[in-house]
């Protein structure tokens, strides 16, 4: 699957977001959409990913794009200085008829230019004045503020400058931590998930790493000084670095590591960083992402028996723990498989899953269809179409319609090895081909004898050698290049090593003879 390319492709100026229809996946068309609350869902974020996010939901969301973008265009007034994204936002309402006050809105963003530019002045003018003083510290801050300067205009690109500039003037783990924190953050806002990882990485391998990056400036930050404090809080930065990590994975569609990477995430992150991720999307993750990619062992004991899973399983829809996770462990594939088209609207909303849903839900029907044949030697498919449903959506299909689709969708699987069967299309029966264990297992037996026998019988010749002093001398090859022919060397004639014997006895020669004869 090719993922290398994002939807998202930010400005280098602004943080307006473009999109690649090819990869977004609308949700007008899926089942259950009206019951998706949009305001509770965005209540979980804050910054620029709950502007993002509540943009990403109107551009896929026709009967959600007004509340959605009414949101966004608040927050924006609320929080930042971004006119570019204000007007943007003012723009996309007015083609949906809604109107605002033209007077009002040029007010704010004369009066939000004039307020960014003030800042910035005095934020330059301090910062000059840090490097004639030089002091170190100082310098540090100056960089860091101007980075949330830039950051809440909607300049991205600037603020991740800035918030690099900081790194030669960090002097203790704490300031390195805060430098790597929001590096990653306006990363993520960018899509820019290489440098994520790489920062990520080097946060991860900062000594003492203990402290809470709390903001952009560590003059603000609290002192910790309790041995428990100190443990939370490095727990705290561990979470937030695999959080970050399994969303760098999962946009590269390495859904296993990605899974991995959630899956190490503690209960301490939940409500703890709304500038990326909430509880209820590691949950989501988790759950998609292992079900694709886990054998039922590994689902059993890492993600319905670990305690760190289920904390934030209660926090998402009790159908992903109750009829998708233990659905699929307990084999209640039809109750499972309800459940995730249901699901299907949640899944589609966030930013950074919409592209591999698709994918996803094919590689769980693909483990479904496998584990359900597999106790059988034979099944009705109308039985097992009914149960399961075809691979369209099961609300508009009639039963032949789904019948057929499982009968092409289970004639695919056999073409790639994943399924040993036959197809009885006249009788509409999956007949599995089962292997004769019993002679599998001897055929293995016999074969292990033979080698062993092999290996008895290269160790009684070596041992037979050794005991008459015998060995092959190694070539030699004179100074010119030509071997020698003397006795005992390498005869190119014959392209042999004589054997040698270690002294002149002839009888032990004859030992040999015999033996060999």
């Amino acid at each position: 699957m090719d993922v290398s390319a994002h939807p998202f492709h930010p400005n280098s100026s602004s943080s307006s977001l473009s999109l690649q229809p090819s990869r977004i996946i609308p949700v007008s068309s899926v089942p259950y959409a009206s019951a998706f609350d949009v305001e509770a869902y965005a209540a979980n974020y804050k910054g620029f990913t709950r502007v993002a996010r509540l943009e990403f939901i109107a551009s896929i969301f026709p009967s959600a794009s007004k509340e959605a973008l009414q949101l966004a265009l608040n927050d924006v007034k609320s929080h930042t200085l971004d006119t570019v994204k204000f007007q943007s936002l003012v723009q996309k309402l007015s083609e949906l008829g809604v109107y605002s006050d033209p007077a009002a809105d040029q007010m704010w963003v004369e009066n939000a230019a004039k307020l960014a530019r003030e800042k910035l002045e005095k934020l330059d003018a301090q910062l000059k004045n840090y490097k004639s003083n030089l002091i170190k510290e100082s310098i540090r801050m100056g960089h860091m503020d101007l980075g949330d300067h830039f950051n809440s205009c909607g300049d991205l690109q600037s603020a991740f400058k800035c918030y690099l500039r900081s790194r030669e003037y960090c002097s203790t783990s704490k300031h390195v931590l805060d430098m790597c924190f929001n590096i990653i953050r306006v990363s993520m806002d960018l899509r820019n998930f290489s440098h994520v990882q790489s920062y990520a990485l080097k946060a991860e391998s900062t000594p003492d790493a203990s402290s809470i990056p709390s903001g952009s400036s560590a003059a603000t930050a609290p002192t910790i000084t309790s041995p428990v404090a100190v443990e939370s809080s490095r727990a705290l930065v561990l979470s937030k670095l695999k959080a970050c990590m399994g969303l760098v994975s999962l946009d590269a569609g390495k859904f296993k590591a990605a899974a991995r990477f959630f899956l190490e995430v503690g209960p301490e992150l939940v409500g703890r960083y709304p500038e990326v991720i909430s509880g209820s999307d590691i949950a989501n993750y988790t759950v998609l992402l292992a079900l694709a990619t886990f054998d039922r062992a590994d689902i059993k004991s890492k993600v319905i028996d670990n305690a760190l899973a289920k904390h934030f399983l209660e926090l998402a829809d009790p159908m992903l723990r109750d009829d998708v996770l233990n659905g699929f462990y307990s084999a209640r594939y039809g109750a499972c498989l309800d459940a995730l088209e249901k699901l299907k609207t949640a899944f589609l909303l966030d930013m950074y899953l919409n592209p591999h849903v698709p994918h996803l839900y094919s590689l769980i029907r693909r483990r479904i269809i496998v584990q359900f044949v597999q106790p059988f030697n034979a099944v009705d498919m109308r039985k097992m179409s009914a149960a399961l449903g075809g691979v369209n959506d099961s609300h508009t299909s009639t039963d032949e319609t789904r019948l057929a689709s499982l009968e092409a969708e289970i004639a695919r699987l056999i073409e790639e090895g994943v399924v040993k069967a036959r197809i009885d299309s006249h009788n509409k029966v999956l007949r599995i081909n089962k292997s004769d264990e019993r002679s599998t297992l001897f055929k293995k037996s016999l074969q292990m004898g033979q080698d062993y026998a092999k290996q008895v019988n290269f160790l009684l010749l070596r041992a037979s050698l050794m005991r008459q002093d015998l060995f092959v001398e190694p070539p030699h090859t004179p100074a010119g290049g030509n071997f020698s022919t003397g006795e005992g060397s390498f005869d190119p004639r014959t392209r042999d090593y004589p054997f040698q014997r270690s002294d002149s006895r002839t009888e032990r020669g004859a030992t040999f003879d015999r033996m060999m004869a």
